[in-house]
C-alpha cells in the first residue's frame, strides 16, 4: 500500500490514499453501482481493504478476514462472519445471511473484541455503499462508536465516501458526536465537498428530526423503483422507510396510514397519535390542525386512511424539498378493526384527492375515537410525484409494503 512507516496513521493514510485512488476511477454513480464491474477490480479492492485489516489489527485481521478471498473460511461464530463480508463489501452474501440464519440479525450490533467496531462501521469506512444499505436494512445502529470515539459517520466522512455519509445521515447518524480527539465527523472531512455535504444537513428539518427520534427507529430501507414502474423511477430512490421499535403488539391490526407535519414527529412517538383535546408528551393539549374542520364533535378524533395515496396528499401531509426534489411524509400505523364502535368511516373530505381506480368514496377514512386502538409503527417519506402516479391504491400499498426490494436491488453484486 506505499507505506513509509510501520505506524497507525501512516497505515491509516496510505489506505485512504489507495482506497480513493480506486475510487476516483470507479465512481459511485446514483445507485451505488461501481463502473465498471470488471471481476478483477473487485479483488483488487477486496484485496486492499483485507491488507488493511491485517496490518492494522494484527491479532483480529487474519482471523475473520478470510472469507470472500482465495482461502477457505472456517466460521467460528456469526459475528466473525458479517465482519468478513462487510469488510469486503459482499452485500449480495450479507443479504443472503440474514435471510437465512437469524444469528446474524442478533449480532449485528455487537462489536469486535479489540477496538469495538461494528461491521457498519467497518463496510462505511471501505465504502462500500450496498453493504451498509444492507445492515442498515437489518437494524444496523449507526450512532455505535469504536473504542477511540469513532462512529460509521466519522469513517465514511474521513475516506471520503460521499454516497455513504449520505446514506448514513438519512439514516439519522449525528454530525455532532466527538471521538477522543474531540472531532466530529464534519471535523474529519476528507475535502470541502464532503464538508459541505455534511454542514448541508445541519439546516434540514427532517433531520434534526430524525436525530431527535433516532433511538425510536429500529431500521431503515431505502426503496427504489424496480422494472414494475415506468423507466423516469427505475433504481431512483422512491420512498424512505424508518422501521420503529416494540412493534410487535400491533402485528395483528390493520394497516393504515396518517398524514402529518415533521414538526409533531417527536411528540407522537414519544405518547402515540392523540385525540384534539388529550395532552401530548409535553403535557401540551393537542388542538385540530389548521385547515381542518374546526369542530370539536366531529373533529374530535384521529383521522387514518387504508390508502397510503390518500393519506399523502399535502391536505394531511407535509410536503418536503430534498436535493430538489418533492417529498410526502407520512406516518404508517395500525389500528384495531375489530373495535368497530370507537372508530367511523367517511368519505373524501378533501377536494384536491383524485379517487383511485380501486377505492371506494365513501369508505376513504376513519375516524378515531379512542387513541388506544392505534399505534405507528414507522416513519415514511414518498417522492410525492411518483405515490400520484399510481392507478389504484392496491399497487402503491404492494409496491411500498413488498419483502422483495432488497433482494430486487442486490440483482448485480460487486
Amino acid at each position: 500500500m506505499g507505506i513509509k512507516k510501520d505506524s497507525a496513521s501512516s497505515i491509516k493514510r496510505a489506505f485512504r490514499t489507495k482506497l480513493r485512488e480506486f475510487y476516483d476511477e470507479h465512481p459511485v454513480d446514483s445507485v451505488g453501482s461501481k463502473l465498471p464491474s470488471r471481476k478483477a477490480d473487485q479483488v483488487y479492492l477486496r484485496h486492499l481493504c483485507w491488507a488493511y485489516e491485517i496490518l492494522s489489527d494484527k491479532v483480529q485481521g487474519p482471523n475473520y478476514m478470510m472469507v470472500g478471498v482465495a482461502q477457505p473460511y472456517k466460521e467460528d461464530n456469526a459475528l466473525q462472519t458479517l465482519y468478513g463480508l462487510a469488510a469486503m463489501g459482499q452485500a449480495h452474501s450479507l443479504y443472503l445471511k440474514f435471510c437465512t440464519d437469524n444469528d446474524n440479525k442478533l449480532v449485528i450490533n455487537n462489536p469486535d473484541s479489540s477496538r469495538k467496531r461494528t461491521p457498519l462501521y467497518i463496510a462505511s469506512r471501505n465504502g462500500h455503499y450496498r453493504a451498509v444499505e444492507i445492515l442498515l436494512a437489518y437494524s444496523a445502529d449507526p450512532s455505535l462508536a469504536q473504542t477511540n470515539g469513532s462512529t460509521p459517520l466519522h469513517g465514511a466522512s474521513f475516506y471520503g465516501h460521499k454516497k455513504v455519509v449520505q446514506m448514513l445521515l438519512e439514516a439519522g447518524a449525528s454530525i455532532y458526536d466527538k471521538n477522543e480527539w474531540g472531532n466530529t465527523p464534519v471535523d474529519e472531512a476528507y475535502d470541502k465537498d464532503m464538508l459541505l455535504l455534511l454542514q448541508s444537513y445541519e439546516k434540514k428539518e427532517f433531520y434534526k428530526m430524525l436525530l431527535k427520534c433516532r433511538s425510536k427507529v429500529d431500521r431503515v430501507l431505502l426503496i427504489r423503483g424496480n422494472s414494475s414502474v415506468t423507466v423516469e423511477y427505475q433504481k431512483k430512490i422512491i420512498a424512505k422507510r424508518y422501521v420503529l421499535k416494540n412493534i410487535d403488539k400491533y402485528s395483528k391490526w390493520k394497516l393504515c396510514w396518517h398524514g402529518t407535519k415533521v414538526s409533531c414527529v417527536e411528540s407522537i412517538l414519544k405518547t402515540g397519535l392523540r385525540i384534539p383535546g388529550e395532552k401530548d408528551a409535553g403535557g401540551k393539549v393537542v388542538s385540530i390542525r389548521d385547515g381542518h374542520i374546526k369542530d370539536m364533535t366531529w373533529g374530535k378524533g384521529i383521522f387514518v386512511s387504508e390508502s397510503v395515496c390518500y393519506s399523502s396528499n399535502t391536505t394531511y401531509a407535509e410536503s418536503i424539498t430534498l436535493d430538489g426534489e418533492n417529498w410526502v411524509f407520512v406516518l404508517e400505523c395500525k389500528y384495531n378493526d375489530k373495535a368497530t364502535s370507537k372508530y367511523d368511516t367517511l368519505g373524501n373530505t378533501t377536494s384536491t384527492y383524485e379517487v383511485k381506480k380501486d377505492e371506494q368514496v365513501s369508505e376513504m377514512e376513519k375516524r378515531i375515537t379512542d387513541s388506544s386502538i392505534v399505534g405507528v409503527v414507522g416513519l415514511w417519506l414518498i417522492h410525492r410525484k411518483f405515490i400520484e402516479d399510481f392507478k389504484t391504491r392496491k399497487e402503491a400499498t404492494d409496491y411500498l409494503e413488498s419483502k422483495d426490494h432488497l433482494e430486487k436491488i442486490l440483482q448485480v453484486e460487486y
